[in-house]
């Protein structure tokens, strides 16, 4: 079993399954800009799990914006 933190996942995508093999790949990229490895997984699920994964970054990035912007009360005493 592999972990990762949710904040070092760069991209998902998934690839059509190879002749002989009847599930989709999923390749998910890892890292910063300077240090980057692909993790592929081979799953009957992986368009499902590119979307949770999705949907988890970008409930991150909505927190992380709201964090990042004043409420309007504070804007206006600015």
């Amino acid at each position: 079993m592999v972990r990762f933190p949710l904040k070092e996942v760069q991209s998902t995508r998934t690839q059509r399954p190879t002749s002989g093999s009847s599930y989709p790949y999923v390749e998910i990229m890892i890292g910063d800009l300077l240090n980057q490895r692909i993790t592929q997984l081979q799953l009957e699920q992986g368009l499902e799990l590119c979307r949770v994964i999705a949907m988890h970054m970008e409930n991150m990035l909505s927190f992380r914006e709201k964090r990042l912007t004043l409420p309007p009360s504070e804007i206006t005493l600015l």
